[in-house]
């Protein structure tokens, strides 16, 4: 396997965030409070925190996308392990059956830090 393959084959999903617009969760969860319908996802690596970062992307922001917490990397995940952490195959799957319609619910911590939960609709 060349040194390409291998990078390839470590990328979890080819969603181009350089063609995107960033949209906070915040300004999210203000804009839609009944929910939002996700189309597509992955995790990534992230400097800032230490660890993985989930991204989406909505019907309702086509052409955005948020990031989130560990609550949402945990999703992604579950969503990904029934096509073998293939995050195209199974985001092509989420996006053929509609999406997966959530409400985003922002959560103060102990520490007072505000993180993101989500309830299924």
């Amino acid at each position: 396997m060349s040194f390409a393959d291998t990078a390839r084959k470590g990328k979890k999903s080819s969603i181009d965030l350089e063609a995107l617009e960033q949209i906070k969760a915040a300004d999210l969860v203000a804009k839609y409070p009944e929910g939002v319908t996700v189309t597509a996802f992955t995790t990534l690596r992230s400097k800032k925190y230490k660890g993985d970062t989930a991204v989406l992307l909505f019907a309702e922001e086509p052409g955005k996308f948020c990031f989130f917490g560990s609550v949402f990397v945990d999703l992604c995940n579950k969503w990904a392990v029934d096509y073998q952490n293939d995050f195209d195959a199974a985001s092509a799957a989420l996006q053929a059956e509609g999406g997966c319609k959530l409400h985003i619910v922002p959560v103060v911590s102990k520490d007072g830090n505000t993180y993101y939960d989500y309830e299924v609709l």
